[in-house]
């Protein structure tokens, strides 16, 4: 960190945290200071900005002449131009403030000369960017650097899509979630005419509708499953997205169905939700009023958070597109709700949730009841990628999930396990996948361990149609389905499958165990599973789990074939038989050792012992533990400090 960087943050926890609702972090501060002293060197910068803080210590230091568009809020009690004129080595003679509302400042006392780098961090919501932009536009020097924070607010992160795609600018990428851009030296897009047609951003993507598609409807029965990010109709407002399913959000939420080539008179609807944290709003009396046609069809009350199945019927205006309306009461911001489950590193949420949305059926009130067509889309990209000389595709609807996040950077996930395994899995294996999740160990087994069937599970639903269709892409033949369930339901628990006697008269030569925290369970019941047949096992184990588990495999007969550190928290072990027989691996190479070996040794060909790492995972636990308050503490801290404008 440099030595200016490093003053702004001591200087920044002297005065007892963030002030306002935020600062630069010091990776942009940082990329900033790079432009002054590197693509800048030696010569006279100018300089703007909206928005004051940590960044106008920087432009104080290095511009010429800086000017900050800002609230003048000098009274408030952590006012952020305090904050930077205060900073020991301020540089005020090269400061030029205009105080007011950025979005009218930026217009009545405009720039009047032409800038070198521009950064656009005032007030974040809908058009204030686009008009900061269109402000600073003109001004901005061929050669000059735009500079776009918080790119991961919604209204924000449409105006860097669009600079991405722009003719005018060249990307320089992200320093956390600041954005930075170099003005290309062609003439100034016409900002007082149209030329629409001139923007790449919509060349690219033209047309966004085609007008044909507009007419096409939907014939009924009809149901929606929402287990899949689910963009655009029938979600036509209201809906947001968590953990890929539509939770209803705000006092309206509104779902549009066309319908072909009409809709009858009266239609039946069945609804399936489940509300969100009734039990911390009790006080506030949630409540949800369903509309159609103008008409309420349905006003309840919410007692409990339990999933629950809405039927009702309704008559309708007979318009082509029935449209239904939620409308909501008794909501709290996110922020208030104690048991809604928060990430420590979002310090607010303002969202007002009622219900998840987990189907809506939809049939004709005067036609006997049949099987709805069921229509799930889900929302995303297909990537491909070469893998030995083979062609990969996945389809990635979440591009942060542990395991698509490696589709989408062009690989297999877990390489190191999957290597390891297909050693020592014979080929035409027999092969039950516990947890095969969106099927990046399905497809590996089907195209590089030569296995002939592979028997697939996955209790999140969710993923079901993920799974189903990875499997297509990568035309695994042998895959076996018939433990998901075929309709929208969730697939039963481990137990459950057990219970129902779904491994009866089956025998597999590899059973690859992941769901976290349940491995115990798991090997508590893989006796009757593995009967004599005692097939590889490749299971995924939490470090509080290493020992018992590790007995119980013991007990079974089992010994480490191989093990990797998955985590600091997680262990991945391939499991085999005790060689009392010959293992059945295509490479005898791979060094077995018996369970006992592996707890008296400091280290192993295989890695780090285990019995080691629990020994240090042990002794950081009580850390950890402070380390989780602390996170705790400082997300309550910046909820209570989320009011008030934006500063950096």
């Amino acid at each position: 960190m440099s030595e200016l960087v490093q003053s702004i943050i001591d200087y920044q926890g002297s005065r007892g945290g963030a002030h306002k609702a935020g600062t630069l972090t010091a990776a942009p501060l940082e990329r900033i200071e790079w432009y002054f002293q590197n693509y800048f060197k030696g010569r006279p910068v100018r300089s703007a900005e909206t928005g004051c803080g940590a960044s106008t210590i920087v432009f104080s230091t290095y511009a010429t002449h800086h000017t900050a568009y800002t609230y003048d809020d000098r009274a408030d009690e952590n006012s952020s131009v305090n904050f930077a004129v205060e900073c020991p080595g301020f540089n005020a003679a090269a400061v030029k403030w205009v105080f007011g509302p950025t979005q009218r400042t930026i217009f009545s006392d405009p720039l009047d000369q032409d800038v070198d780098i521009v950064l656009i961090d005032g007030p974040h919501g809908y058009p204030f960017p686009e008009l900061e932009y269109f402000a600073f536009y003109r001004r901005l020097a061929p050669g000059g650097i735009l500079i776009l924070d918080d790119v991961h607010i919604p209204t924000i992160n449409n105006l860097y899509k669009a600079l991405l795609q722009d003719d005018s600018f060249y990307s320089h990428g992200l320093a956390a979630t600041t954005a930075y851009f170099q003005r290309s030296d062609r003439p100034a897009f016409d900002m007082e005419g149209d030329g629409w047609y001139l923007q790449r951003y919509n060349v690219q993507r033209f047309p966004a509708i085609h007008h044909e598609d507009v007419s096409v409807g939907h014939h009924l029965p009809l149901k929606f499953a929402f287990d899949g990010v689910f963009e655009g109709a029938p979600l036509a407002r209201g809906f947001s997205f968590q953990n890929g399913r539509p939770v209803s959000e705000g006092d309206l939420s509104i779902v549009e169905v066309k319908l072909a080539p009409s809709a009858p008179k009266r239609v039946r609807l069945a609804l399936d939700i489940e509300p969100i944290c009734v039990e911390d709003r009790l006080a506030q009396t949630p409540m949800v009023k369903i509309c159609i046609a103008g008409q309420v069809v349905y006003n309840s009350e919410f007692t409990d958070s339990r999933r629950r199945t809405i039927e009702f019927e309704a008559e309708t205006d007979e318009s082509p597109t029935l449209r239904i309306e939620f409308w909501h009461s008794g909501l709290l911001r996110v922020n208030d709700l104690p048991n809604w489950r928060k990430s420590p590193w979002v310090w607010f949420d303002g969202r007002l949730l009622n219900f998840w949305l987990h189907s809506l059926s939809l049939s004709d009130a005067g036609v006997a009841e049949e099987a709805p067509n069921v229509v799930n889309r889900v929302a995303g990209q297909a990537f491909s990628f070469d893998y030995a000389g083979e062609r990969l595709t996945f389809f990635v609807d979440d591009p942060v999930d542990p395991v698509q996040r490696f589709h989408a950077a062009g690989q297999f996930a877990d390489l190191a396990e999957l290597d390891a395994v297909q050693r020592l899995t014979p080929a035409g294996a027999r092969i039950l996948d516990l947890g095969a999740g969106v099927g990046n160990h399905a497809a590996f087994f089907a195209k590089y361990a030569d296995a002939a069937r592979i028997a697939l599970w996955e209790p999140d639903r969710r993923k079901h149609g993920l799974l189903r269709l990875n499997m297509a892409l990568n035309g695994v033949a042998g895959a076996d389905f018939s433990l998901l369930p075929q309709d929208a339901t969730a697939a039963p628990s481990f137990p459950g499958l057990l219970a129902n006697g779904a491994f009866q008269n089956q025998s597999f030569d590899l059973i690859r165990f992941d769901q976290p925290g349940a491995e115990l369970d798991f090997i508590e019941n893989a006796k009757a599973l593995i009967g004599e047949t005692k097939p590889l096992l490749m299971i995924h184990v939490g470090a509080d789990n290493f020992r018992p588990f590790l007995k119980k495999a013991d007990a079974l007969g089992y010994i480490v074939a191989w093990q990797h550190q998955k985590s600091d928290r997680a262990l991945t072990y391939i499991l085999a038989d005790k060689p009392s027989k010959p293992l059945r691996t295509k490479d005898k190479s791979s060094l077995l050792r018996p369970i006992d070996w592996f707890r008296s040794q400091s280290r192993s060909a295989a890695g780090e012992a285990t019995e080691s790492l629990v020994q240090r995972l042990d002794a950081l636990e009580a850390e950890n533990a402070l380390l989780r308050k602390a996170l705790s503490k400082a997300a309550g801290d910046n909820v209570a400090s989320a009011d008030g404008p934006k500063a950096h």
